[in-house]
């Protein structure tokens, strides 16, 4: 899933510029704007379906946090 191997990147890459920014309230403002996208991109994804294959998505996408976390521990 191509919007998933962007999106774990992307959301480790936030948590360790806001851990190392001098100016943490910039950092949560530009993450706010990726979440808002990111949040819309899945919404238009999702819309029409049902429950169940929504909370399959949800999952497979837990489980790429899960299984990319060895970028995040490397890098904080």
């Amino acid at each position: 899933n191509n919007e998933i191997d962007l999106w774990v990147p992307t959301l480790y890459d936030m948590i360790v510029a806001y851990q190392k920014s001098h100016d943490k309230d910039k950092t949560v403002e530009a993450m706010r704007c990726l979440w808002f996208a990111r949040a819309v991109g899945f919404m238009n994804k999702t819309w029409d379906w049902n429950n169940e294959k929504a909370e399959i998505e949800i999952k497979k996408q837990a489980q790429a946090f899960f299984s990319n976390r060895n970028y995040l521990i490397e890098k904080i």
